[in-house]
């Protein structure tokens, strides 16, 4: 009887004793918050780097149409980043930040760092040349998508019906 009563004390104390375990797992704590992968470290530690010059090449980057062959874009870079961040829908960016930094040949070089709609961490680089006041795609393929033909709303204000 007292086997019997230790056997079914053991076998409901068994699962109990296992759910327990079970729920703090090695390695793992349970205040402790999730880690952000390396390349949003790496992303992070470059945005953080930049100089007070850079910020202030970042707002008069931003403020700027910048050009692709030649052709300057009808918008902004800022209102052309806004528009892929609030008015594409499902294949919304996500903004990270900026960096900038001067180069040797005195020219600025200004990163965008972003998420594509997939999630996936993307940079697109600029070049600004002061003694041109020029703006231009540095990169290849992410900074050109970010141009402009369209006008901007009320341009066409002055034309009569």
């Amino acid at each position: 009887m007292k086997k019997t009563r230790l056997l079914s004390s053991i076998l409901v104390l068994l699962p109990l004793l296992f759910a327990i375990a079970c729920q703090n797992k090695p390695g793992q704590n349970a205040n402790s918050a999730p880690q952000k992968d390396q390349k949003r470290n790496a992303i992070d530690d470059a945005i953080a780097k930049t100089t007070p010059d850079g910020k202030k090449m970042i707002d008069k980057v931003l403020a700027m149409k910048p050009e692709i062959n030649g052709q300057k874009s009808t918008k902004t870079l800022s209102a052309i980043i806004d528009d892929f961040a609030k008015n594409k829908g499902a294949f919304n960016i996500s903004p990270i930040g900026w960096e900038a930094s001067e180069k040797k040949s005195h020219r600025w070089k200004a990163v965008f760092h972003y998420q594509d709609y997939n999630k996936v961490y993307q940079d697109a680089e600029w070049e600004y040349n002061p003694e041109t006041n020029n703006l231009y795609p540095f990169d290849r393929e992410n900074a050109k998508q970010f141009w402009s033909g369209e006008k901007e709303p009320g341009a066409e204000k002055g034309k009569a019906s």
